[in-house]
């Protein structure tokens, strides 16, 4: 099917191409009235019959009446041109898939979770006579950070119904995932126990039971070649997990769980089992309810490079770190490491104003206010003393994901899903100005530290665009990305800008005119946050890869690596004496470590994911989590 972007369907304008698959392409739609944002499933066929529309027709509201908390809503569904299309849910979120790239899987009770919530809507559709037959992680898509949604039920029984298979195949089904009675063109109600249980092994392990790579290599594997046992490749878990998820792999259907929710109950039923006492590159992956299992919290799990001198300045290009410099200590590195840990957090205020997990935080600069934002569309503005609310902000029509205090405190900003950033009036809230030259939701935003007109704003839509706050007059976009872009931040003399994101680079650039001066590959994994240190020689970036990386500001060196959390890091933030670093995780917590000598000196806890943290000029901390609140806090002596 021709590309459909810029084009209208129904009552829905197509924004742009959101994925593209064997049935169907994707987009982001916006209705035409309301401006609420869908997403649009266009599919692969001409429907030139009378007899094609009415299969399309029939087909599609049986899979509308689909209703589940864990399965995407089909919203509407028209036929425009002969050209079908579905109009569901659109999660911004992204898929299982973006959010855990190779190389960062998810803890296991975050599996357990994933497959309790997937099995809990294959067996209700299940109950309804449908078959999904293509389960994977780029089909489940994030609802919350922690809740999930099956997409693409029904996509099949369209295919059918249209005929628009794929030739010469008469399969449904991605090879790396299907069963062995799907290549034989009989799918089963356990074909998708099956396919659950290929992404836990590939999870678990960091690869999939079949490499193929053609259809026929496999179709010949899944059909004859039994799966290497996990413990066969050394992963620590027990033999009792091991054996479930064979069983779940196994080649007869019959031989398999009786249901999928009798496999997800007994894969979370089964004993983990480390071994602590031997080193694996899934130790980090093996926690269960929030706590790792086995005393492997024994150690703090850091790893600091600290050795030889600075590698030679550059002028541009990619930086692939080596670890060759230090960080002179603002604390001598013979400090007893007991004294760094007589300190624990001090609870100062929660802020309980917001009705959602909350993405965004910033103090004002006389450290007298914060303002907040999140996925119930406000931005709040409140006294960080008493955490009485000063007023809220209601302008967005979507989640807010990130906000900030111009640098004479007379303004804030805010950035949203609804893809735009809006600007007003600090003390009342009042006179607002909208920003709306991206084209996707806006994740990261950051004020010109030297002056109070120009801000930075991180999008979807791979660009970082600079622009004037007084005329919303774009000076210029920065669009050295490849991916969607999550994080930005200037340089203390607001001269360099660095911005982080889904393509694993943090990329440094020019703030006057956005040339690009050096790219860091360090990271594995997608980068969600990037924090320049106050005196402006070192940049931090964490992310999904579960680290927290120290750098070179002007030459890209890695000079320490922190990996004492157990999943994404989600923000980091420079103590205002540029000696110490907090990090927010979705591990639920915020860790507070020096950033010379890499010692944690104490956790301070979330009940849910942690999103943000900032630190004031006078020492207190802000976290917001997923939890619901903001949370005030500082360090004390024992």
């Amino acid at each position: 099917m021709n590309d459909h972007i810029k084009e209208q369907l129904g009552k829905y304008r197509l924004v742009r191409l959101l994925g593209r698959g064997a049935f169907a392409e994707v987009y982001l739609g916006s209705h035409v009235l309301t401006g609420k944002h869908a997403a649009i499933k266009v599919l692969h066929t001409q429907l030139d019959s009378a007899a094609a529309t009415e299969a399309f027709i029939i087909e599609a509201r049986r899979i509308s009446n689909l209703d589940h908390p864990h399965i995407v809503s089909i919203l509407d569904f028209d036929v425009d041109e002969a050209a079908p299309f579905l109009v569901m849910t659109y999660a911004p979120l992204g898929t299982l898939r973006q959010r855990h790239p190779k190389g960062s899987p998810p803890t296991l009770s975050t599996v357990y979770s994933y497959v309790k919530q997937v099995a809990d809507a294959l067996s209700y559709a299940h109950g309804q006579g449908l078959i999904h037959c293509d389960i994977k992680p780029e089909n489940i898509l994030l609802k919350k950070e922690d809740e999930v949604l099956v997409s693409d039920f029904g996509i099949a029984e369209i295919a059918h119904a249209t005929q628009s298979m794929p030739s010469p195949k008469e399969v449904v089904g991605t090879p790396a995932y299907m069963a062995p009675e799907q290549f034989r063109g009989r799918p089963h109600r356990a074909s998708d126990q099956y396919a659950l249980a290929v992404m836990v092994y590939e999870w678990l392990c960091g690869e999939l039971p079949f490499s193929g790579p053609q259809f026929e290599a496999y179709a010949h594997q899944h059909q004859f070649i039994p799966p290497i046992s996990l413990l066969e490749k050394q992963v620590p878990i027990s033999k009792e997990l091991n054996d479930v998820l064979m069983k779940g792999l196994a080649k007869e259907p019959k031989q398999r769980f009786a249901s999928v929710k009798e496999f997800a109950g007994a894969l979370e039923k089964s004993p983990p089992v480390l071994q602590p006492e031997h080193s694996s590159p899934w130790h980090a992956l093996l926690s269960r309810r929030g706590f790792m299992i086995g005393g492997l919290v024994a150690t703090s799990g850091i790893t600091a490079y600290l050795v030889g001198s600075h590698l030679p300045s550059h002028q541009g290009g990619n930086i692939i770190p080596e670890p060759t410099s230090t960080l002179t200590p603002s604390t001598p590195a013979s400090t007893n490491a007991s004294s760094l840990t007589q300190l624990q957090p001090k609870l100062l205020v929660t802020y309980k104003g917001h009705t959602n997990e909350v993405d965004g935080l910033a103090w004002s600069p006389d450290n007298k206010r914060i303002v907040s934002g999140g996925r119930d569309w406000h931005t709040h503005v409140w006294d960080a003393a008493s955490g009485n609310r000063v007023y809220m902000y209601q302008g967005h029509k979507d989640w807010v994901f990130a906000v900030g205090w111009s640098r004479t405190g007379q303004r804030v900003a805010s950035g949203s899903s609804d893809d735009t950033i809006q600007v007003w009036d600090a003390t009342t809230g009042g006179d607002p100005v909208t920003y709306d030259g991206h084209t996707a939701a806006v994740v990261a935003l950051a004020w010109l530290p030297t002056e109070g007109k120009n801000i930075a704003s991180a999008s979807v839509d791979k660009t970082v665009q600079v622009w004037d706050v007084s005329s919303g007059v774009q000076s210029f976009s920065y669009t050295g990305h490849s991916a969607e872009v999550d994080a930005v931040c200037f340089s203390p003399d607001g001269m360099h800008a660095a911005s982080g994101g889904v393509d694993q680079t943090v990329q440094v650039w020019n703030a006057t005119n956005g040339t690009a001066i050096f790219t860091y590959n360090g990271h594995t994994a997608a980068v969600d946050t990037v924090a320049w240190s106050p005196n402006g020689k070192y940049i931090a970036s964490g992310g999904v890869d579960h680290t927290v990386q120290v750098w070179d500001a002007t030459t890209g060196t890695l000079l320490a690596k922190y990996q004492g959390h157990s999943d994404r890091v989600r923000c980091v933030a420079w103590s205002p004496d540029n000696t110490l670093l907090a990090s927010a995780s979705a591990d639920a917590t915020v860790q507070i470590w020096n950033v010379a000598t890499q010692a944690r000196l104490f956790v301070y806890r979330h009940k849910s994911w942690v999103h943000c943290v900032a630190w004031s000029q006078d020492g207190r901390l802000a976290s917001g989590s997923a939890d619901k609140t903001v949370q005030v806090w500082q360090m004390q002596q024992a």
